[in-house]
């Protein structure tokens, strides 16, 4: 495992690298207010179930590890899933990813949404993407309510809006460990991500999805059964997608249910034939 530093014109980003250097590779992008411990059950199963595997995880702008810098007193860092999009093709070209070597894309929540920026925008770099509960499967106003809520009350609007996405078993100290985190990150930048993400989705999750949708094998999983019609609607394939439903997992399944995610990315990868079947 190495980690790794890449300077940009608005922020510095912070990745890891871990695994052969000859091996697939795959970038995991996490969601708002995240990092890249949210990871923390599928890098070890990746590098330790499958030795063929070049695993880069990224921190976005604005999360973590990756700072945001502001030349003068009043630019405010670009933190819609556009320039984060861009920030994951330099990490991949830097990382060796180019047309002939591809990468997997594992992403969750605002990482969706980057994820499919990337591959829409830099389609030579992506080969499959893996999508957990993503952000375009839920209805815009829910997103301009959390704005509201944050601008007036921002501690006590991400604590709420925590708690909704939990099911009912979930650890204590998975709900710390997001919400100390998310009071970690600066409230402009938070605030910020929201609304530029609400932009980019612009006029509807559904209708986003459409018009960016590349022809590459997808794996979405979502937590909310109710959101399934929307999912198929935004560009399905039949032939390049699977959807599954996990419910018990609530927002953070990588983290609540990590076994039963873990199975479903090996199947995928095993039925795509992007690794051998055991």
């Amino acid at each position: 495992m190495s980690g790794a530093h890449l300077s940009r014109d608005d922020c510095d980003l912070f990745y890891t690298i871990h695994g052969p250097s000859s091996g697939l590779p795959v970038l995991l992008i996490h969601g708002w207010t995240c990092d890249m411990t949210d990871w923390s059950f599928q890098l070890p199963f990746l590098l330790q179930t499958h030795k063929c595997f070049r695993v880069i995880a990224m921190d976005l702008r604005g999360h973590g590890a990756s700072r945001t810098l502001q030349a003068d007193g009043h630019t405010e860092t670009d933190m819609s899933p556009t320039a984060m999009a861009e920030d994951a093709a330099e990490i991949l070209r830097r990382s060796g990813v180019d047309d002939s070597n591809k990468a997997i894309i594992i992403a969750h929540s605002l990482g969706t949404t980057v994820g499919i920026e990337l591959s829409h925008g830099h389609p030579s770099l992506v080969k499959g993407l893996v999508l957990l509960d993503p952000s375009y499967q839920a209805p815009l106003h829910m997103f301009l309510g959390l704005v509201e809520q944050l601008k007036d009350d921002y501690e006590t609007a991400l604590a709420s809006c925590f708690e909704a996405l939990y099911p009912s078993e979930t650890p204590e100290y998975i709900k710390t460990w997001n919400l100390l985190r998310a009071l970690s990150m600066d409230k402009g930048a938070a605030i910020r991500s929201v609304e530029q993400q609400v932009e980019c989705l612009l006029p509807s999750g559904v209708e986003y999805a459409r018009r960016t949708r590349v022809k590459v094998p997808r794996l979405v999983m979502s937590s909310a059964g109710q959101f399934l019609d929307a999912i198929r609607e935004a560009g399905w394939d039949d032939e390049l997608d699977r959807l599954e439903l996990l419910e018990a997992g609530g927002h953070w399944m990588m983290k609540t249910k990590p076994d039963e995610v873990n199975r479903l990315i090996q199947s995928w990868l095993e039925g795509r034939s992007f690794i051998d079947t055991p």
